[in-house]
């Protein structure tokens, strides 16, 4: 492969407004609103990262303790993994960047979602849920990036130059 390539996985974030200020349980999921809270979502998300790991290269925390040499595999193609949001159609996602080196595999690519959900739903994701993030408005969104019916897209996108 004569250039880096880079696929972009998306998944949906589920967004609840706090109506009683961040404390409590969240009210319903609010998907098809979510957009307009893009921003803060995002520097909160950026602010967490790096307050708990110094990057949001989701590389960092990559683990498959179960099969080192699919690990070794994956990490050989995986240059980098940065989590940002972004917003398609009125709705806002998770956005994982893949910075390849080398193609993946259908079996590296599940594996590397399936432990992605696992960060999502047990690790720093679980974590990141429960923490109030202040809204333009004056309100109190939570941010869910692992809830029922979870899934990828994947999309490829233009090499970087450079």
């Amino acid at each position: 492969m004569d250039q880096n390539k880079t696929i972009r996985l998306t998944s949906p974030i589920w967004v609840s407004v706090w109506e009683d200020g961040g404390s409590g349980t969240p009210d319903e999921c609010v998907c098809d609103l979510a957009a307009q809270y893009e921003t803060e979502i995002a520097h909160a998300l950026r602010d967490f990262l790096f307050q708990s790991f110094q990057s949001d290269d989701l590389m960092i925390r990559f683990s498959l303790p179960e099969n080192k040499a699919l690990e070794s595999k994956i990490r050989a193609k995986i240059q980098a993994a940065p989590l940002s949001v972004c917003t398609m159609e009125d709705r806002l996602y998770a956005a994982v960047g893949l910075e390849l080196t080398g193609e993946l595999t259908e079996d590296e690519l599940d594996s590397f979602i399936q432990q992605l959900q696992t960060q999502f739903r047990d690790d720093w994701g679980a974590e990141f849920e429960i923490i109030g993030v202040p809204t333009a408005d004056g309100g109190v969104v939570c941010a869910r990036l692992f809830h029922d019916g979870l899934s990828f897209s994947c999309e490829e996108q233009a090499p970087r130059l450079g």
